[in-house]
């Protein structure tokens, strides 16, 4: 005779099963975190002490039950991808659009503005640590340096050298002759510069410019997104027709894309992933030329998460999607409270992964947030009791 229970039932005889085990096992274990019902099937199941408590619970569940149809089920409630909630605005300053997020010192997000400013913002603290004047232009690029330092590029053709501690600046690095688009650190300690007419490799700390990399290609750059970084140690050029992704250590041209895009990331060796404002996102094998397109229209800014989360920055809405990069499925969409639709001024303009798991993103009317997450999420009633 076949019997037919639902999840309810299964999670209260996984309960009750505890409570059963509870009287005669609580005298033997040492740890108070494990006496209660749901403790002592952990430890009695031998369910690992650092594992989320969904995991751990669905892991003793499937030992007690042993009815896989039910754990199946019982799995989409427990294991379900992990959500991104919105935390809070770190700061807003209207009418300064942020281009450039970065985070320095292990502890400092710094937001380059418009209005040719940079702000620092103390992460563990919480609060705006200065606002850094100097640059005359618009500030478009940063990078993280080591003993405390981090650079700055900006529209007005100049690099500058800051310290963290003290927010002076410390040295102004002259030699490009267009905007500096993207600052990154070298293996070899060099600052790297990639401006709209070269390539330049820096000594920050004597201020001189150790090899330069001409960009014959710059007069028919897109003028409105020209370069973007795409990797470590590697950047794309953007054109009206296509880009080429450029490697500043090789010295050499990687890849040709015939793609009109507005910003591109690689992920390890093999993959790189566009977005383009009207066909959306899309994810191209450079090993077997194989390629997938995620429909998003207003797609203009990517990050990722690791290798297998993909954040994507909206222009039209202050929305950002999270996608599932292995799936290629759009799993979340997170707006920005507060922040007008269909403006230009709530559009997103830089996104940042932090080491911890968050991500920071910026709007154009000088906003900047930050989302958080949890590895599971706790089921729900109303699902449970489906």
């Amino acid at each position: 005779m076949s019997h037919i229970f639902s999840k309810n039932h299964y999670l209260a005889l996984f309960i009750l099963a505890g409570h059963a085990l509870q009287g005669s096992l609580q005298k033997s274990t040492p740890d108070e975190k494990y006496h209660t019902a749901e403790g002592i099937m952990l430890s009695s199941y031998g369910a690992s002490r650092d594992e989320p408590r969904e995991k751990a619970l669905l892991a003793v569940l499937t030992t007690v039950c042993k009815f896989p149809q039910v754990i199946a089920q019982l799995v989409g409630i427990y294991a379900r991808p992990a959500k991104f909630r919105y935390e809070k605005c770190l700061f807003i300053e209207p009418h300064n659009p942020i281009n450039v997020l970065a985070f320095i010192g292990g502890t400092h997000l710094a937001a380059g503005c418009n209005l040719n400013t940079i702000k620092l913002w103390h992460l563990q603290k919480e609060r705006l640590y200065s606002t850094l004047n100097g640059h005359f232009h618009r500030v478009t690029a940063l990078a993280d340096l080591n003993k405390g330092l981090f650079a700055s590029g900006s529209h007005d053709k100049t690099i500058k050298i800051w310290d963290i501690a003290t927010n002076n600046c410390l040295d102004t690095l002259i030699g490009h002759t267009r905007s500096v688009n993207v600052l990154e650190q070298l293996p070899s300690g060099e600052l790297a510069s990639v401006g709209e007419d070269a390539i330049r490799i820096w000594n920050f700390t004597t201020g001189r410019c150790n090899r330069l990399i001409e960009l014959s290609c710059y007069n028919t750059l897109n003028t409105r997104n020209p370069i973007v970084k795409v990797g470590y140690y590697e950047v794309a050029l953007l054109f009206s027709g296509g880009f080429k992704v450029y490697s500043i250590l090789r010295e050499d041209c990687l890849y040709n894309g015939k793609l009109e895009i507005d910003d591109i990331v690689r992920i390890a060796n093999d993959l790189i992933i566009s977005c383009n404002y009207q066909t959306g996102v899309t994810l191209r094998n450079l090993q077997t030329e194989a390629i997938a397109t995620i429909k998003m229209k207003g797609a203009t800014k990517l990050t990722c998460l690791g290798t297998e989360t993909l954040l994507v920055g909206n222009r039209d809405t202050p929305s950002i999607s999270i996608v599932d990069i292995g799936t290629k499925r759009c799993l979340q969409t997170l707006s920005i409270p507060g922040t007008i639709s269909n403006s230009w001024w709530s559009c997103i303009t830089a996104l940042l992964g932090l080491p911890d798991g968050r991500f920071i993103a910026s709007c154009n009317d000088g906003s900047c947030h930050i989302f958080h997450h949890a590895e599971y999420v706790t089921p729900s009633t109303e699902l449970i009791s489906k």
